[in-house]
């Protein structure tokens, strides 16, 4: 049985193709053929790949920039640009850089009928409910609330007291979300008959690694207070969750 030993191929023109050096087979060319069936195994590509397909799985390191298409699964890590088109799913587990946009939550409320008492006493107020999935404590959230037809019922100096609380366990045990208990705390009214909308938001750190659901404390100042008053009104929450 005859064997070829080689240890460097050039083509006619002197230029290098493969070269080994300890076994380990160096590949400089530039080709335009296609590799099927082929497995590639602890490969280092150092060149630049644009245009072409790549079909089968790929996994490992990936730090150079990437054009053209790819249609089979990728694990690892890629640390360079991509660009070109992405037709697949991307798993729920994938790390975003800090100050992505991952998650985005929200509830309204609205009513045909009547109006919403606010007592003194406060209430963490069940109309604006958000459930937020468990994330990890180093993301942010970003909280939107606004709350329609807010009225001190007729009575000069009455107004609302606004916060925001979270609960894991269905409301049986809440907690404040935020440094403070209130995040609004507007003066008190001047005069009777007053009724506006409150809007405000809260940036604050992910509070918990479980699930959670966010509520508005609502508190009456120097009395009881309504909210929807206005019944054609709109209330809502809105839950940005970002990449910490």
């Amino acid at each position: 049985m005859s064997e070829l030993k080689v240890n460097r191929i050039t083509d006619t023109s002197g230029n290098e193709i493969l070269k080994s050096t300890n076994g380990t087979w160096t590949f400089s060319a530039s080709p335009n053929q296609n590799l099927i069936d082929a497995e590639l195994t602890n490969p280092t590509l150092t060149g630049t790949m644009s245009g072409g397909t790549i079909s089968s799985n790929t996994s490992g390191t990936h730090s150079g920039p990437s054009t053209g298409t790819h249609s089979g699964p990728s694990t690892g890590t890629h640390s360079g640009p991509s660009t070109g088109a992405h037709s697949g799913s991307i798993a729920s587990s994938t790390t975003f850089p800090a100050g992505y946009v991952i998650g985005v939550y929200t509830d309204t409320f609205t009513l045909s009928t009547g109006s919403v008492d606010i007592l003194q006493a406060g209430v963490n107020w069940d109309g604006l409910d958000v459930s937020i999935p468990a994330t990890s404590t180093s993301n942010k959230i970003i909280v939107q609330v606004h709350i329609a037809g807010v009225t001190n019922k007729g009575v000069a100096a009455r107004s609302v007291l606004a916060g925001l609380k979270y609960s894991t366990d269905n409301w049986t045990t809440p907690y404040t979300l935020g440094p403070n208990d209130l995040v609004v705390q507007p003066a008190a009214y001047a005069d009777g008959n007053v009724r506006e909308s409150l809007s405000f938001q809260l940036p604050v750190t992910v509070p918990t690694a479980s699930a959670f659901r966010i509520r508005t404390r609502l508190i009456g100042q120097n009395g009881d207070i309504e909210v929807h008053a206005a019944t054609d009104g709109v209330s809502s929450m809105v839950v940005w969750l970002i990449q910490g």
